[in-house]
C-alpha cells in the first residue's frame, strides 16, 4: 500500500500486487483502505514499483540534465 502525499489532502492510494501477493491481502488491504475512508485507489497493471515513482523518475532525470547542459555551457563562455 501506497498512500499519496500529504495523506490528509489525497485520496489516492496505490495497492501494488506482487508475485506472492495472496488474492485474501489484496482483500485486507482493500477493506483497510476503505475503513481509513480512502476510497478511491488505482490497480496499475502488473509493472514494477509505485505509478508515482515511474513518471517522477524521468522527470527528476530530465531536470538534472537540464542542470548540468546549463554548468556545461557555462564553463565553455567562462573559459573564452
Amino acid at each position: 500500500m501506497h498512500f499519496m502525499n500529504p495523506v490528509p489532502l489525497m485520496a489516492l492510494v496505490e495497492l501494488i500486487r506482487g508475485q506472492a501477493t495472496s488474492n485474501e491481502s489484496m482483500t485486507i488491504a482493500i477493506g483497510a483502505v476503505r475503513a481509513a475512508r480512502q476510497d478511491r485507489r488505482s490497480k496499475p497493471a502488473d509493472y514494477p514499483g509505485f505509478i508515482a515513482n515511474r513518471v517522477l523518475m524521468p522527470m527528476i532525470n530530465e531536470a538534472i540534465f537540464c542542470v548540468d547542459g546549463r554548468r556545461r555551457h557555462s564553463r565553455r563562455r567562462s573559459t573564452r
